[in-house]
């Protein structure tokens, strides 16, 4: 009797530390569970903070925009430093490129030239400051005169055109010149 007793005892102390080992994984459970709650919640915060910062950032460049698309605001210094730089070798090129910034921006037509000015060199810096202020600030003639200078026009490209033409029939004619001796 006294061994059942204990044996009694025994199985309600195992089944107690069973509960109590249940309860413990429960508590743990329900705190990682909380954890990870908590966790989310501060992830959507975050999530939400940012679209806040680009929904900011967004109206602040459009207000930028709308402010530099007046003339009268146009601040030709904050925009210097986005004009490509102007490279001789490449002349022919970089009159698109700098006409797409230009539109991009939305700058106003009457500060292209002065915009443009302040990256010339060389050969087009001369042709710049060589024309009157009433003829310098019109960038299509800027533009023509600074192309005619680099030898950029049509017939200029005809040219060249032709000498490289006439530079390969006389190749072709002395390569089969030598065919005919071997």
């Amino acid at each position: 009797m006294k061994e059942r007793l204990e044996m009694e005892k025994e199985e309600k102390e195992d089944e107690f530390k069973l509960k109590e080992l249940e309860m413990k994984e429960r508590l743990e459970m329900e705190k990682k569970q909380d954890e990870l709650k908590l966790k989310q919640a501060e992830l959507e915060m975050r999530e939400r903070l940012e679209m806040e910062k680009i929904k900011t950032e967004m109206v602040k460049e459009e207000s930028n925009t709308k402010v530099q698309s007046k003339s009268e605001d146009f601040d030709a210094a904050k925009n210097i430093r986005l004009i490509p730089k102007f490279c001789e070798k490449t002349v022919d090129k970089y009159f698109p490129q700098f006409k797409k910034i230009a539109n991009n921006l939305k700058w106003p037509m009457p500060y292209w030239t002065t915009m443009l000015q302040s990256v010339l060199k060389g050969k087009a810096a001369e042709i710049y400051s060589a024309h009157p202020s009433e003829k310098s600030s019109d960038y299509d003639m800027v533009k023509q005169e600074v192309l005619k200078a680099y030898e950029l026009v049509p017939e200029a490209y005809r040219q060249k055109f032709r000498s490289i033409k006439s530079l390969i029939r006389n190749l072709c004619g002395i390569c089969s010149g030598k065919r005919r001796s071997i």
